[in-house]
């Protein structure tokens, strides 16, 4: 190889090596300023709620899943992820109240019990 051939192979290879070093610093750069701006995930209050309302939000197709628990309390998630809590009458009344409505609200109400 001659003298000319050299440099110029050695002038691409630090240039090649230097958009490498500027491509990685910037890469490293961007990730560490998305994971900075990262926000925690925080639940939505708990809002509690009367049984009458609870069952409003139902018939308004507000409600998105329903979770009952065997002392009567009942969790409802509605369609902006806000979290209700009431107490049911009797065991399952919130069932009663979703099973009809699933055709009504033309979706499904994801239902759940303890």
């Amino acid at each position: 190889m001659t003298k000319i051939r050299i440099t110029i192979y050695s002038i691409i290879f630090i240039f090649l090596l230097a958009g490498l070093s500027i491509c990685i610093f910037s890469l490293t750069k961007n990730n560490n300023k998305n994971t900075s701006e990262t926000s925690e995930i925080t639940p939505s209050p708990l809002i509690e709620i009367t049984w009458a309302e609870a069952v409003d939000l139902v018939q308004n197709c507000q409600i998105k899943s329903v979770f009952q628990k065997h002392d009567l309390t009942v969790t409802l998630t509605d369609k902006n992820n806000q979290v209700f809590k009431t107490l049911e009458p009797n065991i399952d009344d919130i069932f009663n109240e979703t099973n009809h409505l699933r055709s009504d609200c033309n979706d499904t109400i994801q239902t759940i019990t303890e």
